[in-house]
Formats: C-alpha cells, sequence, structure tokens
C-alpha cells in the first residue's frame, strides 16, 4: 500500500496572488450573480482551476487568467433565481449579464479597459460599447454621471467592509484551493443491522453524590471552634484609611518629593512644531480667507452686474413701491449652527490651504472684493449673503478654487471633482495655466465625455505640452 505523503505547501507568490485576488474577485462573483453563495463556488471553482494551472503561466499573465476562469464559470452566466442586492446596488440587475460583468470587471475587480478587455476576449471599441450599455441612465436617457458615481462608491464601500465572517470564509476556499481539497459534502451513514438500544448512563448518584458534598461543606463553615472558622473572618478594616500590613517583613518608606521634569517645551520650540502656526500669525487667516469663496462669487457677480449696465445692490434688492408706506424689512441672515472645535478646525485648515493655493492676482482681487463689498449697503450685503448661502455646497467648493475657476467649476466639476489624491496637486496647477477659452473648451467637454472615459482624457490632458493644450482642448471639442 503506497503511503499518503501530504501535499507540497503552495509557493509564496501564488499564495499571495490568490491573497490579493479573493476580496475582489469574491464581490465580483456575488454581484454578477446576484447570490452570495452562487458567487462563492465560482471563486472556489476558479481558484482551484488556476491553481492547477499557474505554474505552466509567467507571473505576469496570472491576473488575466485568474479573472478569465471567474468569469467564464457557469454559476455567474445568468442571474441567479434568488438574486438579492443592497438598494444601492440593485441598478446592476437590470443590465445584461455580458454587460455587467464589463462593468464589474472595472468597479469591482479595478482592471483597466485594455485588461477587461482582453478578459472578456474583446476588441477595445467593443469593451467601451458594453460599458456605455451597463453605464446607468437618466430619464432622457442619456448617461447618468451622478448614478454612475452613487454606483461607483457603493461597490466601493461594499469591497472595504466585508465583515470579518465572510473574510474567513474566504481565506479558507483560498487554502483549500492551495491545498487541492474542497469542503468534504455530507455522507450519509452506513446502514448496520439493527442493535440493541444501549442504555443511558445513570448519572443521578453522581448528581446526589455532589449535592450532599456541597451541602456538607457549606455547614462545616458555620461549624464553632472549627480550625478554619477565623481563616473565614472577615479582615479588620484599616483605620483613617490607612493600609495595614500584616507580614513584619515589609518595610514601609514615605517617597521623596517629585523631581522638576528635565525640560519643558518653550514657546519658540511650541510655535515651531505647531502645523498651524503660519495660519495663526497670518492676520488675514481669521478675516479674509473663511469669506474667500463668497469674495470669489461676488466678484463674477459683480462683473455680470456691470456687463448689463445695472447697479449691484439695484440688482440685489427691489426697489420699494412708491405707495408703501415704510419699506418691508430686511431678510434676516441666518448663523450657522454651532460645530464642534475639531469641525471647525478642519473648516480653517481647509480654507487656508485653498488661500495658499491661489496665485497673488487672484488673492489681490479678493482682497479688493473684501473693500468694494465693505462699502455696499447692509441690506444689500444681507441679500447677497443670502444668495450664496442658498447655493449648493459643490459650488461653494469650487469658490474655493477662485473667481476664475469658480465661475466654471459646476461644468468642470463631472471630470475633476473625483481623482485620486496624488493627481490633484499636477490637475489643479493645470487648470490655472488655462485661459478662458480653453476653459470653456474643457468645460464643454466634461458634460460630453462619458464616465468611462475620463481617467484616459485626464492623463492624455496632462501630457499635452502647456503651449499646445489650449488648440488640443479646441480641435477635440470640434470632433
Amino acid at each position: 500500500m503506497t503511503p499518503n505523503h501530504p501535499p507540497e505547501p503552495p509557493p509564496a507568490a501564488l499564495a499571495a496572488f490568490l491573497r490579493g485576488c479573493e476580496r475582489r474577485g469574491a464581490v465580483f462573483a456575488a454581484l454578477q450573480c446576484g447570490d452570495t453563495e452562487r458567487g462563492d463556488v465560482a471563486l472556489a471553482a476558479a481558484l482551484r482551476a488556476f491553481r492547477a494551472h499557474a505554474a505552466e503561466l509567467p507571473m505576469a499573465a496570472w491576473p488575466a487568467r485568474f479573472w478569465s476562469l471567474l468569469v467564464a464559470a457557469p454559476p455567474l452566466r445568468a442571474e441567479s433565481p434568488v438574486a438579492q442586492r443592497v438598494p444601492a446596488m440593485q441598478a446592476l440587475a437590470d443590465i445584461a449579464a455580458p454587460d455587467r460583468a464589463a462593468l464589474l470587471l472595472r468597479l469591482a475587480g479595478g482592471l483597466q479597459e485594455e485588461e477587461a478587455a482582453g478578459v472578456l476576449g474583446l476588441s477595445a471599441d467593443d469593451y467601451r460599447a458594453a460599458l456605455a450599455r451597463a453605464c446607468p441612465r437618466d430619464g432622457a436617457g442619456r448617461p447618468d454621471a451622478d448614478a454612475w458615481r452613487r454606483l461607483a462608491e457603493a461597490v466601493q464601500t461594499h469591497l472595504r467592509d466585508l465583515p470579518p465572517e465572510r473574510l474567513a470564509r474566504l481565506a479558507r476556499l483560498r487554502e483549500e484551493a492551495l491545498a487541492g481539497t474542497r469542503m468534504p459534502p455530507a455522507v450519509a451513514a452506513t446502514p448496520t443491522r439493527p442493535a440493541a438500544a444501549a442504555r443511558p448512563p445513570r448519572r443521578w448518584p453522581w448528581v446526589m453524590l455532589v449535592l450532599v458534598l456541597m451541602v456538607a461543606a457549606l455547614a462545616a463553615t458555620w461549624w464553632p471552634g472549627a480550625p478554619w472558622a477565623t481563616l473565614l473572618q472577615p479582615a479588620p478594616a484599616p483605620v483613617s484609611g490607612a493600609v495595614t500590613l500584616t507580614d513584619p517583613d515589609i518595610r514601609q518608606e514615605a517617597l521623596p518629593p517629585a523631581e522638576p521634569p528635565a525640560a519643558r517645551f518653550d514657546a519658540e520650540e511650541a510655535a515651531r512644531t505647531d502645523r498651524d502656526a503660519p495660519m495663526r500669525a497670518d492676520p488675514e487667516a481669521a478675516t479674509l480667507v473663511p469669506e474667500a469663496d463668497f469674495l470669489a462669487w461676488y466678484i463674477v457677480q459683480r462683473a455680470a452686474t456691470a456687463a448689463a449696465d445695472v447697479a449691484p445692490e439695484s440688482a440685489s434688492i427691489p426697489a420699494p413701491a412708491e405707495h408703501s408706506a415704510e419699506a418691508p424689512p430686511a431678510p434676516a441672515v441666518v448663523a450657522p449652527e454651532a460645530s464642534h472645535p475639531w469641525e471647525v478646525l478642519t473648516r480653517q485648515r481647509a480654507d487656508y490651504a485653498a488661500w495658499q493655493a491661489l496665485g497673488d492676482v487672484d488673492r489681490a482681487r479678493l482682497r479688493a472684493a473684501a473693500g468694494d463689498f465693505a462699502a455696499q449697503p447692509l441690506e444689500a450685503q444681507q441679500a447677497l449673503r443670502m444668495r450664496f448661502a442658498a447655493l449648493d455646497a459643490m459650488e461653494h467648493r469650487g469658490w474655493r478654487l477662485g473667481p476664475t475657476l469658480g465661475a466654471v467649476w459646476p461644468r468642470l466639476q463631472p471630470m475633476f471633482a473625483y481623482v485620486p489624491a496624488a493627481e490633484r496637486e499636477p490637475l489643479l496647477a493645470m487648470l490655472r495655466q488655462l485661459d478662458a477659452s480653453a476653459l470653456d473648451d474643457l468645460a464643454a467637454l466634461s458634460q460630453r465625455i462619458p464616465p468611462p472615459e475620463r481617467d484616459r482624457f485626464r492623463h492624455e490632458l496632462v501630457r499635452v505640452p502647456a503651449g499646445e493644450r489650449a488648440a488640443w482642448l479646441h480641435a477635440r471639442r470640434e470632433r
């Protein structure tokens, strides 16, 4: 009989690769068919199949082979009869299975367009067409950027917040695939000849014996004159809160007075290590910086009013009727609710960082606008502040970028509002270099380019030389 040797341990690279793919693969499979159990069956099959062929492939080809095996798994070819998804991802149920796979390879699998197209065996154009068909639509049948963003955020949240028991199950599936085993099925009991029913053991005599011993031990604690009686007496309470030590070998000594600290932070050191020291030392941080977004909006409104040859105050406040005995009261400015001190500090830091990012010309314009606004009548100031407070929070964030970018931010927002942190500074510097005509072309393209193609467009835009960028944007808009 051949001895049964245990299987060799899997290579560390294979184990690390599967550990990195299991979470995304499980979420992809569950969302593709709408059933977690059915998705786990497909994932387990793909893990075992990949483990069997991984040694024959270069490591660079591992991701494509793994995702190809998972996409081709039979349980994922159609919607599960008991499919169930959270409301934020319910829109996936209305997408055809091939198009849903194309979409989830981007959102859940994290693959680039070229990689996902290769997994599905499609050309780049056919894959983009599948993404376009899977993109959520609004009531007019046009791509809905907000719905796309909500769906992408829901998938990322689901990926990040898998419960510990779910992660433990995925780890078990991975280990079974690496060991070349699977969960053993339930085995029916082998029928045997009927035997006489075994008599249950008699436990009550032992229970009675334990109860008798416990009662005897309890009674012994109350027996007068017993040698253990003194041991069970409570210890005397200490007098005046002093600690009583009965062991004569323990010596008590009073501690010496506390020594002064070796060093203290002086005011200069505290100022040097304080991250908010420049902000606190800047006199404009408490006066002009919190108003920067409002003043940027005010500059644009004032320019629009001047272009229409209408005074700012007459555009903000309707003239009272001639027959009115007295003017109606000006609308009161509602003070914002008090926030937590940490939230206030976070907002101050964000405002100051946005102020520092502005150029010298924009900061000079904001200072001039502050003086002009202060010269307006009180009623006009209140009316302007009420109009600005009614704007959407997205527009408020855009006006932090200054009057030039703030004016076009609602149109640029679909393209630049949600970018990786590492790309924000280069993209913002690039936007500040564009003139008004180039910004208008870019804003039109931001509204026209579908969400799946925005990453590639931004990368192409950054690679264009600064001197040729305006012409490149105009040419793209005229296509």
